[in-house]
């Protein structure tokens, strides 16, 4: 599930700024202000987030019928989806504005796939990791005692789940910065 998130953030978050570019440009040769206009766009992103992981949660958390909180759920495929958008930003800046969605989908795919269960050293940078060990601990919580091999295995640790999606808003705010310094330093000449 973390990979169809993924997918589905990826594509939606390369609108962001891949779409208003051309305003972008306009603006800031006009001598508006940088900062507020990335904000603005990842602020007007915001309630499609939500929206599309409330739908996101409501048929995977019922269907399956998991014994724990949809709120605990909810966050966790919240701050998931959140370091998918911020993902995109970097690609919608430096990708073009036909290659970025594919990109950016490649790119969550992979994040996907690299959420724990593949051993490699740098499996605590992706922000699957941490969207896979807190849904683990969650389901852990319903089920005692049944999966503590496992935290060894891949490398989880016995934390609140919460936690992990603290880590991925921080990792978001992270990656939104490099999105806005690199919205910045690319193409100069056309914001002149």
């Amino acid at each position: 599930s973390i990979m169809s998130l993924s997918l589905a953030g990826s594509t939606a978050g390369v609108r962001i700024l891949a779409e208003p570019m051309k305003n972008y440009y306009r603006e800031t040769a006009a001598g508006h202000n940088r900062l507020s206009f990335f904000l603005g766009g990842v602020w007007a992103g915001m309630y499609r987030m939500i929206v599309a992981v409330y739908a996101f949660c409501t048929f995977n958390h019922f269907i399956p019928g998991f014994g724990f909180s949809f709120g605990d759920f909810y966050y966790t495929y919240l701050a998931s989806y959140w370091c998918m958008y911020a993902i995109a930003g970097p690609i919608s800046v430096l990708c073009s504005k036909r290659n970025a969605p594919l990109i950016a989908s490649l790119t969550g795919i992979t994040c996907g796939i690299f959420s724990g269960f593949v051993d490699y050293p740098q499996k605590h940078l992706s922000f699957g990791f941490y969207t896979a060990q807190s849904m683990h601990l969650m389901h852990d919580g319903v089920i005692e005692n049944s999966m503590d091999s496992t935290y060894e295995r891949w490398g989880y640790e016995d934390l609140h789940p919460g936690y992990g999606a603290f880590i991925n808003i921080c990792w978001g705010l992270i990656v939104y910065a490099l999105a806005f310094v690199l919205l910045v330093v690319v193409n100069k000449e056309k914001q002149r």
